[in-house]
């Protein structure tokens, strides 16, 4: 008997705790639990496919929200009562002036990243950085997703990316790439390949260019399991790299 207890706690004191992983966005990676691939899917649902299973994903993303009303709202209060090891904050869609309603300016951008990582990092949290995604616009019928201007890129997008960069700089924190990144895959990809990674909108009868399906968001999901690989953190070892890879050349079999 004994032995038998001296086991069990030599083996429970050995076994590796539970990492969890909060994510900090809106729709892209929001949950939805739809059934039909062809649906609305968030990159969140899709992450936990590209990680160790000694990790868990907390997602608490919701729709519609920027830094600022995340706050507000009090989804932020659920991130801190759950006090994740790691927090993923890529907020920032609905930050950019074209949202209007909960927009923030660049200065404002910045302090309220600022504000969240002195929270996480008061309850010994790892804040981990993601600049934004993609999306596509639609053709000229207004029924099919297709590049904007010719390029798959949100230039609204662009001036909040660059500062999520500047702060992880700043702060010495890790930065995930997918701006730049998914762009620079989704014109290797090319237009009709993209177009197929956005939602049908049943309501609408027709595709939604700033949504994912469960294809896009597995693919927006490789790219931030990609990023998070490279990154100078510890989580970083947890990362499934052969899952990455099959995935990736799925998709981009031209990028490299």
């Amino acid at each position: 008997v004994f032995l038998f207890l001296a086991a069990v706690i030599t083996g429970a004191a050995g076994a590796e705790k539970q990492i969890t992983v909060a994510l900090v966005c809106s729709s892209a990676c929001q949950g939805y639990g739809s059934k039909d691939h062809k649906l609305i899917y968030g990159w969140g649902e899709l992450l936990p496919q590209f990680l160790d299973g000694k990790v868990k994903v907390l997602n608490f993303a919701i729709s519609g929200e920027s830094t600022k009303s995340f706050r507000l709202h009090g989804y932020w209060d659920r991130v801190v009562k759950a006090k994740p090891d790691y927090v993923l904050l890529a907020l920032g869609a609905n930050d950019t002036p074209k949202t209007k309603k909960y927009a923030t300016t660049v200065p404002e951008y910045k302090e309220n990243q600022r504000r969240f990582v002195e929270e996480i990092k008061a309850w010994g949290g790892k804040p981990i950085f993601v600049t934004l995604n993609q999306s596509l616009g639609y053709d000229k019928t207004r029924t099919k997703a297709a590049f904007i201007k010719g390029k798959p890129l949100r230039r609204d997008r662009i001036e909040h990316s660059k500062a999520v960069r500047e702060v992880a700089r700043e702060l010495n924190l890790p930065c995930l790439e997918l701006f730049d990144t998914q762009y620079n895959y989704m014109v290797a990809m090319g237009e009709e390949a993209c177009s197929k990674l956005y939602r049908f909108d049943p309501k609408k009868g027709k595709i939604d260019p700033s949504h994912t399906n469960y294809n896009g968001a597995e693919f927006v999901a490789m790219i931030i399991a990609e990023e998070l690989a490279k990154a100078d953190t510890p989580l970083a070892k947890y990362v499934k790299r052969q899952e990455v890879e099959k995935v990736k050349n799925r998709f981009v079999k031209k990028a490299d």
